[in-house]
């Protein structure tokens, strides 16, 4: 996603043209890397899927008009950077993969990416990622 040892200044970061490039970029990673929907309806069936969908389109519609922060955009940067990174770079493992969860559980459950790992038996076993980016103390005390 970035340059290896590239020096980006603080004042650039936030530059217009900057930040819009790198949310593209964010953009991109999480369309890339969504996960698909079919087991969850499979498991759950259609109508439980729409009706978590109807809440998240809820929690979405308060937002909007709502302008995101610098510190949003970052977060939302920091999340497809770690996304891409743990991907790419097999950070779970050879036999991992990460995925982009769904909004149903980034929205309702505050989980932002899954993780499959296969065992010697080639046996998925799952689990969930939160990560976020915090850049004061009071952010971190409202998060925990």
């Amino acid at each position: 996603m970035f340059e290896r040892h590239q020096f980006i200044p603080q004042e650039e970061i936030f530059a217009t043209p900057m930040m819009t490039a790198l949310t593209l970029k964010a953009s991109a990673v999480n369309r890339d890397n969504t996960i698909d929907l079919k087991p969850f309806i499979d498991t759950y069936g259609k109508q439980k899927v729409i009706d978590d969908y109807t809440k998240v389109a809820d929690r979405l519609k308060s937002r909007m008009g709502q302008k995101q922060s610098q510190n949003e955009k970052l977060g939302f940067i920091f999340e497809a950077t770690f996304l891409d990174l743990a991907q790419r770079h097999h950070w779970f493992g050879s036999d991992s993969e990460v995925k982009k969860a769904s909004r149903i559980d980034d929205e309702l459950n505050g989980i932002d990416m899954i993780v499959t790992l296969l065992d010697r038996e080639r046996n998925a076993k799952h689990f969930e990622v939160a990560s976020d980016l915090t850049t004061s103390e009071q952010g971190l005390i409202k998060k925990f």
